[in-house]
This record gives C-alpha cells, structure tokens and sequence, in this order.
C-alpha cells in the first residue's frame, strides 16, 4: 500500500498551475530562425514576396549587377536578408507619388481613358 500525502488546498492548486504552465512552454514550438545571409534563389523568392509580383531570373540578374545590396564569395552572390528587405521596400512607390500619377496619366491617355 502506498502512504498518503496530505497537502493543502492552495499547494494543490500551486502545483497544478506550475504543471500547466510547464506543459504550456513544452507545447510552444520554438522560433525558427531564418538565417542572415541567403542565397540567389532565396532574394529572388524574398523580392518577390515583398512586391507582390513575380521577378523573373533575368530582371534579379540585371538588378542584383547594378544596385542591389549584395556579397560576392567565389563565384557565388550572397545576400543579406536584412539588407534586402530595406533595399525592395525602399524600391516600392506609394500610389499617391507625382511619379505614379504621372505615369497613370500617361498610361490611360495612350489608351484614350478619360479620367
């Protein structure tokens, strides 16, 4: 036969907060973390999310020659993560811009679109 314990009513209900909240923390699964440096493929999937609009491999090529944020190892280029969320938001233009209105003007006269 197994002795009996005697505890309180408060240390009962300790205990079992204690074992909820250790079971809570078991359960969380753990954030993965996204490594900082990516390559090729992985910007191009990135700028892609980020403008919302495919970017086909020879636009990524012709950007990734001239202006975007990017390390050379090798033959390899290799991007920050970071560094390349700044640099495609930055390259998003706000609707409300003179640029896009200029640009909307333009686009609905050719196509003979009153406004």
């Amino acid at each position: 036969m197994e002795p009996l314990i005697v505890i309180t009513e408060e240390r009962l209900e300790a205990l079992i907060l204690s074992a909820i909240q250790k079971s809570k923390i078991l359960q969380q699964p753990e954030k993965e973390k996204l490594p900082v440096n990516i390559n090729a493929d992985e910007a191009r999937d990135l700028l892609q999310k980020t403008w919302g609009s495919p970017v086909s491999k020879s636009l990524f090529y012709k950007l990734s020659m001239v202006e975007m944020p990017k390390q050379k190892i090798g033959r390899r280029l290799v991007f920050n993560r970071s560094e390349l969320i700044n640099y495609a938001q930055s390259k998003i233009k706000k609707t409300g811009d003179p640029v896009s209105k200029s640009v909307m003007k333009s686009a609905k006269n050719k196509l003979n679109i009153k406004l």
